[in-house]
């Protein structure tokens, strides 16, 4: 949640810039939307139904059942959220893609605590403009 709110303080400039940024989430829609509701998040959030995109990335990966079981008692149900059977997310993955539609930047990690900070994507598209 904390990276969420730290992409929404950037995000104004990111349309300063001419910049576009697009969620794409594994949540059911209605999941996505009280998340957005509830931060106060303006960019969209897409639906990535069964992580089809994630998959196609080679983003997705499974989780084994002790990791499940820890998720459960903390109240997290993942297929549940995702609306699956499946025990499955992607990496986090943020992409800077240029006005041609080249990827000029990626950003992927397995471990989900360890990301780029949204200033790093923001100096990015100020260095494409």
């Amino acid at each position: 949640m904390a990276e969420l709110d730290a992409l929404q303080q950037i995000y104004p400039e990111v349309l300063a810039q001419g910049g576009k940024m697009l969620i794409i989430s594994p949540q059911l829609s209605a999941n996505s939307l009280k998340m957005m509701e509830e931060h106060k998040l303006t960019f969209p959030i897409a639906f990535d139904r069964d992580n089809k995109l994630a998959n196609e990335l080679r983003l997705a990966h499974g989780f084994p059942p002790e990791l499940s079981e820890l998720y459960l008692q903390f109240g997290i149900n993942v297929p549940k959220s995702n609306g699956t059977d499946s025990w499955e997310l992607p990496m986090p993955a943020r992409y800077l893609v240029d006005k041609e539609g080249l990827i000029r930047d990626t950003s992927i990690n397995p471990d989900y605590t360890n990301r780029p900070e949204p200033s790093e994507m923001l100096s990015l598209l100020k260095a494409l403009a």
